[in-house]
C-alpha cells in the first residue's frame, strides 16, 4: 500500500534530522490541529494550563491558516493524525492489516486504562481480553480517538441483576499536544525527547515517541525514559544559536 502520505514520509525518512539556529528554514515540520480534546480543556481553563477559555471552531480555522502559511514557505507539514493514521487503512475506508496498524492498536491498548475495585483474578483477566477485543474492532480514526482522550474506567461488580459489571468513566484528554514543540528539542546532532513538567501532559511523551519511531527519526535521547527523574525538559528550555 502507498498512499500520499506514506510517500512523503519515505521522502523524509533518510533526511539527517537536525537544526543548527532558531533562524534557519525548516523543511520538515510536525504539527497537531486542536480537536475534541482540546474543546475539553477550554471547558476549565486553568486545569489545562490554558489561559482561559477558547473556541475550538475558531482555533481549528487558525491552525490551518497557520499550516498554509507554512506550506507557502516551501516546508512539508505533517500533522499527528495523519502521521497516526499512515498505512491503516486503504482508499476505501477498510483497515489495511499489517505493522503500521497493530502499532497503533497497541498504542490505543495502552491509552485505555481499565482499573479494578474488588473484581477477582479470572474476571479480571476476561476483562482484559475485552479491552484487547474493543480496541482490534474499532478503525484507525476512534484508534486516533481513544489516544488523544485517555480514557479510564473503574470496574466494580454490579448489585443490580440486569448486568454483572458496573463501570465510572474518565478521561485524561491531551489538550496541549498541539504544543508540538515542547514534547522535545532539536539539536544539530538530532532529537532528544524531554519530560513534561505538568502532570496533565506527561502521557503526550508516549505518543510523540510513538510518532517520531514511525517518522523514522532517530532520538538520540529520550530524558522521559532516564533515571533521572526529577529533571524536566520541554522544547521552549532550548534555542540554539548557532
Amino acid at each position: 500500500m502507498m498512499n500520499a502520505t506514506t510517500k512523503l514520509l519515505t521522502e523524509h525518512q533518510l533526511l539527517n534530522i537536525g537544526c543548527q539556529a532558531e533562524y534557519h528554514k525548516p523543511n520538515l515540520i510536525l504539527v497537531h490541529t486542536p480537536g475534541l480534546e482540546f474543546s475539553m480543556g477550554t471547558e476549565m481553563p486553568s486545569g489545562a494550563l490554558f489561559e482561559g477559555p477558547a473556541n475550538i471552531k475558531h482555533a481549528i480555522r487558525e491552525h490551518k491558516h497557520f499550516q498554509n502559511q507554512l506550506r507557502a514557505t516551501g516546508a512539508k507539514v505533517l500533522t499527528v493524525k495523519d502521521v497516526l493514521l499512515e498505512g491503516t487503512f486503504n482508499e476505501d475506508n477498510n483497515l489495511h492489516e499489517g505493522s503500521a496498524l497493530d502499532a497503533l492498536r497497541n498504542l490505543a491498548f495502552h491509552s485505555l486504562q481499565y482499573t479494578f475495585d474488588g473484581i477477582y483474578l479470572k474476571d479480571r483477566i476476561e476483562l482484559e481480553e475485552t479491552r484487547r477485543e474493543a480496541i482490534n474492532n474499532k478503525h484507525p480514526e476512534e484508534l486516533v480517538d481513544v489516544i488523544l482522550r485517555q480514557p479510564q474506567f473503574k470496574i466494580s461488580y454490579s448489585k443490580e441483576g440486569n448486568t454483572a459489571y458496573q463501570t465510572e468513566y474518565s478521561i485524561r484528554p491531551l489538550y496541549n499536544i498541539m504544543f508540538v514543540r515542547d514534547h522535545m528539542i532539536t539539536t544539530d546532532k538530532g532529537v532528544v525527547l524531554g519530560r513534561m513538567n505538568s502532570t496533565q501532559r506527561m502521557s503526550e511523551i508516549a505518543v510523540m515517541r510513538f510518532i517520531l519511531e514511525k517518522l523514522g527519526v532517530p532520538i538520540i535521547y529520550d530524558l522521559s525514559e532516564s533515571g533521572y527523574q526529577e529533571a524536566k525538559l520541554d522544547g521552549g528550555d532550548f534555542i540554539p544559536c548557532g
